[in-house]
């Protein structure tokens, strides 16, 4: 492998410009600017999520590892 192909000459710069990032930037600033007309898939509540029951009750205070 040569070097020099990965280092742009001193004073040049290399810019790397996916094709879609355009579209993808327009949406996120159309979401931002017109949230009545942002689509906001649906969240489902936290309590109705696949998480086990110990997810919702706070540690017990004498089981800190760091103690």
């Amino acid at each position: 492998m040569d070097p020099s192909q990965h280092n742009p000459p001193a004073g040049h710069q290399i810019v790397h410009v996916r094709g879609d990032s355009e579209t993808d930037l327009e949406a996120l600033f159309n979401a931002v600017m017109n949230p009545k007309n942002a689509i906001i898939p649906p969240s489902v509540p936290m309590r109705l999520r696949k998480l086990p029951d110990s997810f919702f009750k706070p540690p017990e205070p004498k089981s800190h590892s760091r103690q």
